[in-house]
């Protein structure tokens, strides 16, 4: 997920800016540019991409040639834009992403018991299964490489072993690699890796010990905090 930085009046000097705008590096290690705004009295934007789609273009801010003042930066939403003839711009619309503190909608029918009347179990799982499927599907349409976070647990298992079968039928060449993340010997990295064994992915495991968990905790929690906002955790 890119990363996008601006600053607005600030009277830092230029270096100092960027030192700033390095921070979020580590959301778009593909490129960085960093612009400051003509017209605009210490008005910088920086933007760190993650060339998921289309590694030649996509850089941000996007600028329009025809009208040099304006720039635009955008993440999180799918808006369309309106360029009227006089370089004003209006929203036309805007499609809002789902975020993880987001209810999703089927909260509301979370037991077979709170099903709306008319619906039959077996058209609900056979509805399930395809929204599973086109769901994973969907994160095929990239120009890099495709890997996933593997626990051994129901659901990466689920889309580990989907996105396997996807990739075959595309004929894509190059075989899936999954990740487990853990310490060494724990019940999650010995259930990733029969997991992997299984479906015949190219495993891989990053093994790390207490004390090095401990001395990256401060970090992790940043990292946390500065992708999904507020959160909180259990005592």
């Amino acid at each position: 997920m890119c990363g996008i930085w601006a600053l607005f009046g600030s009277d830092d000097c230029l270096s100092v800016q960027c030192l700033s705008a390095m921070k979020i590096a580590h959301r778009g290690p593909d490129a960085f540019r960093f612009e400051n705004v003509n017209g605009y009295t210490n008005c910088c934007f920086g933007f760190h991409r993650l060339a998921v789609v289309d590694q030649l273009f996509g850089m941000q801010p996007i600028r329009v040639k025809k009208y040099p003042y304006l720039w635009l930066c955008y993440k999180g939403h799918c808006e369309v834009l309106d360029l009227k003839p006089n370089g004003k711009v209006a929203s036309v619309e805007m499609v809002k992403y789902h975020r993880c503190r987001d209810e999703p909608l089927h909260a509301l029918c979370d037991s077979m018991e709170k099903l709306f009347p008319g619906f039959e179990i077996e058209t609900v799982k056979n509805s399930l299964r395809i929204l599973f499927d086109n769901a994973i599907k969907k994160r095929l349409i990239m120009d890099r490489r495709i890997g996933c976070l593997l626990s051994g647990g129901l659901v990466s298992s689920l889309v580990a072993a989907i996105l396997l079968k996807q990739l075959k039928d595309a004929q894509v060449q190059y075989p899936l690699q999954t990740f487990a993340i853990g310490m060494e010997d724990s019940p999650n990295l010995l259930a990733a890796r029969q997991v992997a064994n299984h479906i015949g992915s190219e495993h891989h495991e990053v093994l790390f010990n207490s004390e090095e968990g401990i001395q990256v905790l401060d970090e992790v929690l940043f990292s946390l905090i500065l992708h999904h906002g507020n959160i909180t955790f259990p005592c």
